[in-house]
């Protein structure tokens, strides 16, 4: 028998949830309380 992790998935995301079930992993959804809005003249890389 193959040994599955256990897994702490940070994301609501079901399609995360979903490919994390598709391999029989266990996991728990912590969702991390932190706000990723861009500010004004922000741009992804900075």
């Amino acid at each position: 028998m193959p040994f599955l992790p256990f897994v702490v998935l940070a994301s609501s995301s079901p399609r995360r949830q979903h490919l994390v079930r598709q391999i029989g992993a266990e996991f728990v959804v912590i969702v991390p309380d932190v706000d990723e809005t861009l500010l004004p003249n922000e741009t992804p890389a900075s």
